[in-house]
């Protein structure tokens, strides 16, 4: 099978005359649209009710933590003080990720941010009709396109569907979401548990192994 491809944005609606589209990024480092010669468009099954939940401009929707600590979060190359991760959502097969080549590519005329957004300008996408065609689409790039990672620093992808126990062994079940706070990811674990991303809590993750062992804090079983 092959490697799933990383969802770096999603489109939320048009800018200005000229085609340029708002695009809110699923990255830690918004700016390496500036960097991509070429982006892959996919709209999910449910694009269209998916576009009204997407965090709008003026309204608290930084790109963040996307890139997922982006996952979009401010780019952060110092001490990393929490599980990073890379390229927010490029998700396993079971989670919708694409594993073949999304149906069109375009070009990359231009790419700025600003406000928490990228302001993105395709080819071919010249005036706000064809950019509205676009809306709620995924932004998407091959494996090889992705930011590599650096120590501490995961592939959202790569934690889904971990086995998350204590260090004493007690198993807590699989981690299923990442959630994205703005402070610090969460991971959500048997469904239910909520486990912040930070080392006190997270003490390892050994993604060969399938397995995240981590230290229950007080107050965290009752969240």
């Amino acid at each position: 099978m092959q490697p799933a491809y990383f969802e770096i944005g999603k489109i939320l609606s048009p800018r200005g005359l000229a085609g340029e589209l708002r695009v809110y990024p699923l990255t830690d480092e918004p700016s390496r649209f500036g960097l991509l010669d070429e982006v892959f468009l996919e709209f999910p099954p449910d694009s269209r009710a998916a576009a009204h939940k997407t965090p709008r401009a003026g309204r608290g929707a930084a790109a963040q933590p996307p890139d997922r600590g982006a996952a979009a979060q401010p780019p952060d190359r110092g001490v990393v003080v929490q599980p990073h991760v890379r390229e927010a959502s490029a998700q396993p097969p079971d989670r919708g990720a694409s594993v073949q080549p999304p149906s069109r590519a375009y070009h990359v005329e231009s790419a700025r941010v600003r406000s928490g957004l990228v302001f993105l300008k395709l080819a071919g996408v010249d005036d706000v009709a064809a950019a509205e065609k676009l809306r709620g689409a995924l932004v998407k790039i091959p494996p090889e396109k992705a930011l590599p990672l650096e120590e501490g620093e995961y592939y959202i992808r790569d934690l889904i569907g971990l086995e998350v126990a204590t260090a004493g062994g007690e198993a807590l079940g699989v981690l299923t979401d990442v959630l994205r706070t703005g402070a610090n990811d969460v991971y959500v674990v048997g469904g239910k548990l909520m486990i912040p991303a930070v080392r006190e809590c997270v003490l390892n993750v050994d993604t060969e192994k399938r397995t995240m062992t981590v230290a229950l804090t007080e107050g965290l079983r009752e969240l």
